[in-house]
């Protein structure tokens, strides 16, 4: 996705001296943006490439059956940048101020962890292209700074928004956020959805009990032949991850609760992962199965779902 350039004489003297330092020290920052269709014209925000692959995105779209989706994966600064190698992860904090609520910047600041504080930006920044681009698709507007993004008592994420007077105000979406290795992700949409991703790590090989019967390990490994063990269980893993997500709006089920089913699709780069909800909470509507939609790139698995009304309401789980 590209975003409408502000040019750099609209910029303050300040804010033209930090896009230099993160131009030469963060890879994917090229300049500093307004999203068209948003209420954005009177902010300067940090553009970072959105490297989420289109092809899952278009397949997101039509297999979920939505014509509104919001999508990010950026990645993330240095988590221990050395002498001469750029700012530390708290000098980031004023530069993207501008894209966060106030009490987020508040809460990233509070990380003494360079890596902890670097994981929370890069999933938060994410989240708020993912719902610039979901609003501009609606064709509505929102101050993004005017929106906090809170977790739950559960850690689910949720949109706060204030309301503009005068201004016709969309509903907040639902939204889902995931980080983890090099890179953040988010996702909104219409409804309950999750997204996750997982660096392909022989760790997923030491806790695969806890996430992968013996009969899906078996799946994966007839299904994907080509694909090294660790690459085949992190798309099991991102897509019982993104499953999960999606149903902690009503219950949150355990890895073991979700079991993978046969048949997997393969399509042009992704593949759709049928996972069988074994076990809920009798008086929740939840599916008997998910769809997951799930892609590999730069040795990671990345994960999407998305529980749509038609595809929920009125079946009770297992």
């Amino acid at each position: 996705m590209k975003l409408q350039a502000f040019s750099e004489q609209e910029l303050d003297g300040a804010l033209r001296q930090k896009l230099q330092d993160f131009k030469k020290f963060y890879p994917d920052l090229r300049k500093m943006t307004a999203v068209t269709g948003t209420r954005m014209n009177t902010m300067e925000t940090m553009n970072l490439d959105n490297l989420f692959p289109e092809r899952l995105q278009r397949a997101a779209m039509e297999y979920f059956a939505t014509d509104v989706l919001g999508t990010a994966l950026l990645r993330q600064p240095a988590a221990h940048p050395g002498p001469g190698e750029g700012p530390d992860t708290e000098s980031l904090v004023p530069s993207v101020a501008r894209l966060l609520h106030r009490r987020e910047q508040e809460q990233a600041l509070s990380y003494r962890l360079p890596k902890r504080r670097n994981e929370f930006l890069a999933g938060r920044i994410s989240a708020r292209l993912a719902l610039a681009q979901y609003w501009a698709a609606k064709g509505g507007r929102q101050a993004l700074p005017e929106v906090e993004i809170v977790n739950d008592s559960k850690g689910r994420p949720w949109v706060r928004m204030k309301l503009v007077p005068g201004e016709d105000n969309l509903p907040p979406p639902e939204i889902s956020i995931s980080h983890g290795g090099a890179y953040g992700a988010a996702l909104a949409a219409d409804a309950p959805c999750g997204i996750d991703l997982q660096e392909q790590q022989d760790t997923l090989l030491r806790v695969r009990d806890k996430y992968c019967s013996a009969e899906e390990d078996r799946i994966l490994a007839d299904f994907l032949p080509e694909m090294t063990p660790p690459a085949r269980l992190s798309l099991l893993w991102t897509a019982k991850e993104a499953a999960k997500k999606a149903c902690s709006c009503r219950w949150m089920p355990g890895f073991l609760d979700l079991r993978l089913d046969l048949p997997m699709q393969r399509q042009d780069g992704w593949y759709v992962l049928e996972l069988a909800l074994t076990r809920a909470p009798e008086d929740l509507l939840l599916p008997a199965k998910l769809s997951v939609l799930a892609t590999t790139f730069n040795e990671y698995g990345l994960a999407v779902c998305i529980l749509t009304e038609s595809r929920h309401a009125g079946t009770a789980g297992s």
